[in-house]
């Protein structure tokens, strides 16, 4: 009997589970209270994803896990054991979501600006292979957002901000302004800590740091993924401050490209199930495998 094809996305604030194929996936929102990385917390809550949203046993699943650039090793070793020894999902396979940001935008060549819980990180891709030696990663994220809109006494409005029209309300413009000046770097030309960089500064030393033949492809194709990246008066903000050197493409984000990269490269996958974590393995007798090592492989022949 084939297996379910399943693409699982977990970040600081929510879980996304779904089928490939489907438009949207189920998400569930994590409490504030709640360590996303606990082993019992994880297990609970994708049991009942599979149980009550996908209405499948987790055995006849193989997932699709998309990883965050920087996820610690271990932390990828712990959600892979919920996965394999818990849950007794079929299969695991790991792909970087900046990639699937890609595909999901319709483009093999970008520079994937990911605006993560604990980190913002700039990542130029070329032939959908990262660039690691030009990714910029700064302390900027979306706990620093959150962290700010706690001095302004406005900590419900991050959570928010992706409302229409909410961008430009009255009493959001105090918050609104260092959102400009100190994430985006819009207007600003004070010295940052290396580690404290804003957007604007982060995309000029990725470009900067780019070889000569891909910058010209590179700079017209900067996607927004992450906190912030569907609200329209941040991403016209910011659209604002990058012109007329790098222009904004829209993608459909990380959990539809990993959607569309199992629905269309179904083939592709089954010839590489050596690349699986399969359920007759334990995850402590396997080296898992981890993009840095990747470096110069694409993960796709033909697309977009």
């Amino acid at each position: 009997m084939p297996r379910t094809q399943i693409v699982l996305q977990i970040d600081h604030h929510r879980i996304l589970l779904g089928k490939s194929g489907d438009a949207k996936p189920f998400v569930r929102a994590v409490p504030n209270d709640a360590d996303i990385y606990s082993k019992v917390f994880l297990a609970r809550s994708l049991q009942n994803m599979f149980q009550y949203s996908l209405m499948m046993k987790p055995s006849d699943a193989e997932v699709l896990l998309l990883e965050d650039v920087l996820l610690p090793l271990e932390l990828k070793q712990l959600v892979s054991r919920v996965l394999l020894e818990t849950l007794k999902v079929s299969s695991i396979m790991f792909v970087p979501d900046v990639l699937t940001t890609c595909i999901a935008g319709g483009v093999r060549n970008a520079i994937v600006v990911d605006i993560a819980w604990e980190h913002l990180v700039i990542v130029p891709v070329f032939d959908l292979r990262i660039l690691q030696k030009q990714m910029v990663v700064s302390s900027r994220g979306g706990k620093f957002l959150h962290q700010m809109a706690g001095e302004a006494k406005q900590e419900d409005l991050v959570y928010q901000i992706e409302e229409a029209g909410l961008w430009q309300k009255e009493d959001f413009a105090y918050l609104r302004n260092r959102i400009k000046k100190e994430f985006i770097g819009y207007d600003n030309e004070e010295i940052f800590d290396i580690d404290e960089l804003p957007i604007v500064q982060m995309l000029k030393r990725v470009y900067k740091d780019l070889p000569l033949d891909i910058r010209g492809r590179l700079k017209q194709r900067v996607i927004v993924t992450g906190w912030l990246s569907t609200s329209e008066g941040f991403r016209k903000q910011l659209e604002k401050a990058i012109c007329p050197h790098f222009s904004l493409i829209t993608s459909m984000g990380p959990w539809v490209g990993g959607s569309l990269y199992l629905e269309h490269y179904v083939d592709l996958e089954r010839s590489q199930t050596s690349r699986k974590l399969k359920r007759c393995k334990s995850v402590d007798e396997v080296v898992l495998e981890d993009w840095h090592l990747q470096s110069f492989r694409s993960y796709t022949r033909n697309c977009c």
